[in-house]
Parts: structure tokens; C-alpha cells; sequence
């Protein structure tokens, strides 16, 4: 865990991986129907307005229900998948 400028904790990358379903805290994780990504932005812009509201893409709620993700091992990287999710996020709205 790192701080960021803001002296905010902020996860790795693997520490987000590991995040445990059943000890995790409900409230504190992002809801993802709240999440609103500015269609206007770049990709990378948008990916970077998803990460900072979502906080860990693997592992986030949906109402009451928590949600955690992986990736097989494959030659797809995190971002590719976000990229993904982000379009077909905006493409639903």
C-alpha cells in the first residue's frame, strides 16, 4: 500500500487482486452503478476517470451484492479488459 499526493491509501495492483470477498468492508468499496464515465475524454482519460472512481476494478459492488474479478492467464492485459468494460459501459447510456 502506498500513499498517493493527497495522503490518500491507495491499493497495488496485487494487494487489489487479493482482496478477500468475505472480509472486505461493503461500504467502502465504489458502487459501480454510480460510476459515470465523460464520454468526451480520450481512452486514456476515460480509463483513468473509471479507475479513480471505481478505486479497485477487481473488486467493487453492485448494490448490495460484492463483486470481485480475475483474468485467466492470457496475453490480454488489464487494460485491453478495461478498455472493454469502459465502451461498452458508455455504449449502454
Amino acid at each position: 500500500m502506498w500513499k498517493s499526493e493527497r495522503g490518500v491509501c491507495i491499493l497495488s495492483i496485487e494487494e487489489m487482486k487479493n482482496v478477500d470477498v468475505r472480509t472486505v468492508k461493503r461500504e467502502e468499496l465504489a458502487d459501480i452503478r454510480e460510476v459515470e464515465v465523460n464520454k468526451r475524454k480520450s481512452r486514456e482519460g476515460q480509463i483513468k476517470d473509471y479507475l479513480e472512481q471505481i478505486k479497485n476494478p477487481y473488486c467493487y459492488r453492485y448494490g448490495e451484492y460484492v463483486v470481485k474479478i480475475g483474468f485467466e492467464d492470457t496475453t490480454v492485459t488489464l487494460t485491453d479488459r478495461l478498455q472493454e468494460l469502459i465502451l461498452k459501459t458508455a455504449s449502454a447510456m
